[in-house]
């Protein structure tokens, strides 16, 4: 068995063991985030008429008090789809 997971390795795993583990835990405090905030980014780009960029939203989101990086801001917002004016 070892020796099959030390050749295939899918999803970096060593051990059997360390599989069941990552498999039982839950998710990680980003994943959530990821889940939670793209519903929100929305939100606050339609409330503003659609034309908050990253650095705007990154600063409203700051000012209601969610601790997040201007680079998360940046992905979260892609990840929605939503397109500040250019």
């Amino acid at each position: 068995m070892r020796r099959t997971l030390n050749t295939h390795r899918a999803g970096g795993f060593i051990t059997s063991r360390g599989y069941r583990q990552s498999k039982a835990r839950g998710l990680s405090s980003r994943r959530l985030r990821d889940v939670a905030l793209p519903e929100h980014i929305r939100k606050l780009h339609a409330e503003n008429y659609g034309v908050y960029g990253v650095q705007k939203m990154w600063h409203t989101l700051r000012r209601q008090g969610i601790d997040i990086g201007s680079e998360q801001t940046t992905r979260l917002i892609r990840l929605t789809g939503v397109a500040g004016d250019p």
